[in-house]
């Protein structure tokens, strides 16, 4: 596989993320494809709990993002041990300048809290350097993105597939100004097997099968500004 190697631009979203004063920054294109939510659509018991298969604490994609599992995971946890996304993207120097950040995974940020299920597919919140967006946050209009179900061209959820992202599998709509649907971490609010996604047309989605590698990953860190 061939493809043009360039450098990953990120887009800062707001100066003090959830008022941590730390800068919350998004990556501005599809960086990666190939990495499902979870490998399965099958539910899991962890420490007497029922962990489903949407669940972002013990996803796949995140031990990707960070190059580590929790210590208790059930799936295999060899794949990206210490060579996910941190690892390969930035220089130690790098890593060392992302913040730790307590990354909010509670029912209200999937954007529909009063449904009956919210809670069982919420999970609790975690500790990350590198995290995706919660539904919540792709539609809050403080970081510049438009309402749930606005779509089309300029839309500024969308996000391209890098040639990288392409030699992995990364969808590419073939529309002028339009993109690759992208993973969100939040859990669809009545599916086990479903989490969140923004379609190629920039609007928000909730079903976007776990198991489904040519989503797009769009990853987002935070740096502190003290």
């Amino acid at each position: 596989r061939y493809f043009k190697v360039e450098p990953v631009k990120w887009k800062v979203l707001t100066n003090n993320y959830n008022n941590t004063g730390k800068a919350l920054m998004l990556a501005e294109d599809i960086l990666t494809a190939n990495v499902p939510y979870y490998v399965s659509t099958s539910s899991r018991t962890i420490s007497d709990n029922t962990v489903y298969a949407n669940n972002y604490k013990y996803s796949t994609i995140r031990a990707y993002l960070n190059g580590k599992y929790e210590s208790d995971d059930t799936q295999a946890k060899t794949a990206y041990v210490n060579t996910g996304f941190l690892q390969t993207a930035f220089t130690a120097t790098a890593q060392a300048l992302i913040a730790d950040t307590e990354v909010d995974n509670s029912k209200e940020t999937t954007g529909f809290s009063e449904s009956t299920y919210a809670a069982d597919y919420a999970c609790e919140n975690t500790t990350d350097k590198i995290f995706l967006l919660s539904e919540s946050e792709v539609i809050n209009s403080d970081y510049g993105f438009a309402a749930y179900d606005s779509y089309g061209q300029g839309n500024a959820r969308i996000r391209v597939s890098t040639d990288f992202a392409k030699a992995n599998y990364a969808c590419q709509d073939e529309t002028a100004g339009y993109g690759c649907t992208w993973w969100l971490r939040s859990p669809n609010y009545d599916d086990k097997s479903n989490a969140c996604i923004v379609r190629w047309c920039g609007d928000v989605h909730n079903y976007g099968a776990v198991t489904n590698e040519t989503f797009g990953v769009v990853p987002a860190l935070c740096i502190s500004l003290e």
